[in-house]
C-alpha cells in the first residue's frame, strides 16, 4: 500500500468516496488512509461498461458489463499505518462508464459511477 500511495501521489482522484479512485494508464487504484477493519475485509464491485457490448465474452453478455470484483487480498495490501489500498487493471477496449463500490452481508457500503477520460 506505501508502493501505491507514492505512486499516486500528487495526482488527483477521479473519485472522491470512501475510498479515492485514481485512474492511471488504464489501472485503477483504489486508497483509504484511515482504513478500518470493515473497510478491509468488505468486498468491492468493479462493474466495467464497455463503449461496445460486443468487447464482452460472451458469458457476460447478458449483464453488459464486465464483473471485476474483489477484495483487498486479491488486489491490494493494508499497512501497519492503517491505509488500504488496492490496484486493479482495466480491460483493453474502449469504456463507456465504471460503476464501483464495496458491499458487505448488511449491503451496499458505498458506490460511484464515473466515465473514464478518452484514452483511458
Amino acid at each position: 500500500a506505501d508502493a501505491v500511495r507514492r505512486a499516486v501521489a500528487g495526482s488527483e482522484p477521479i473519485v472522491r468516496a470512501r475510498f479515492d479512485v485514481h485512474l492511471g494508464d488504464r489501472i485503477l487504484t483504489y486508497v483509504r488512509e484511515e482504513c478500518s477493519a470493515k473497510d478491509a475485509v468488505a468486498q468491492f464491485f468493479l462493474h466495467v461498461y464497455p463503449a461496445d457490448e460486443g468487447d464482452l465474452p460472451d458469458r457476460r453478455g447478458e449483464h453488459r458489463f464486465a464483473n471485476l470484483d474483489f477484495g483487498l487480498g486479491d488486489a491490494g495490501a493494508r499497512t501497519e499505518d492503517g491505509a488500504c489500498a488496492a490496484t486493479v487493471p482495466l480491460p483493453a477496449y474502449p469504456i463507456a462508464t465504471v460503476r464501483t463500490g464495496q458491499f458487505d452481508a448488511s449491503g451496499q457500503l458505498w458506490a460511484v459511477e464515473f466515465a473514464p477520460p478518452k484514452g483511458e
